[in-house]
């Protein structure tokens, strides 16, 4: 992928690698560490996505996939309804730029979380799903890789027993035999956004990012 540069301070598509689903083309940011941050990107991996209907191991019954992809169209509509100011933070390898923004773009905020979903009914039975209720209420969703060829090793949706999640957290990890690049994606809908990656590939220095919007 070749970065271009734009009048934006930073956008998260900053993060996308090489891969043929996505849009060409894309813009990023210009900001101060930009070389670090095209070594690093560059390799991360591209992201898979299932469906998962199993049985609850908490309560031993039945439950349905949570759409993940309904629920941030929801709260991206309810983000952009309420402008506001957003305070950025990027930290690669210990180096850390902030500033604070007029203004997100949600749909490219989004963008890898709305890729990382895992709704495909062709991956049904792949993942085991595991749920824990206390008093009658829904705390948490958890949804764990049977085998490690795929990319997407955890789902954890936190209920906290409230109908809508309050936090999705999905866990990423790719393993080739040029080393491995691990993510990390979370969304809080009370706080914002943050985003992990670290690579380990060969030849090249280990890096670490971790990219925040706190709304």
């Amino acid at each position: 992928m070749i970065f271009r540069k734009s009048n934006s301070w930073l956008k998260p598509n900053a993060l996308i690698a090489i891969n043929p689903r996505l849009k060409a083309g894309i813009k990023v940011a210009r900001f101060a560490f930009y070389d670090l941050l095209f070594a690093f990107c560059f390799l991360l991996f591209a992201f898979s996505s299932c469906t998962s209907i199993e049985t609850n191991s908490s309560s031993k019954k039945q439950i349905s996939f949570f759409d993940t992809d309904a629920f941030l169209k929801q709260e991206e509509m309810r983000l952009r309804a309420t402008p506001h100011k957003v305070n950025a933070k990027i930290s690669v390898n210990g180096t850390v730029e902030e500033k604070v923004l007029d203004s997100l773009n949600y749909t490219d905020a989004f963008a890898l979380f709305f890729q990382s979903s895992i709704n495909k009914t062709a991956w049904k039975e792949k993942y085991i799903i595991d749920s824990v209720v206390e008093n009658g209420s829904l705390k948490k969703i958890v949804y764990t890789a049977r085998n490690e060829n795929l990319k997407t090793r955890r789902l954890q949706i936190d209920f906290n027993g409230k109908a809508s999640p309050e936090n999705l957290v999905f866990d990423f990890k790719n393993t080739s035999i040029l080393g491995d690049v691990t993510q990390k994606l979370e969304y809080n809908a009370l706080t914002g956004i943050k985003i992990f990656n670290k690579q380990e590939i060969l030849l090249i220095p280990n890096s670490e990012m971790i990219m925040e919007y706190r709304f």
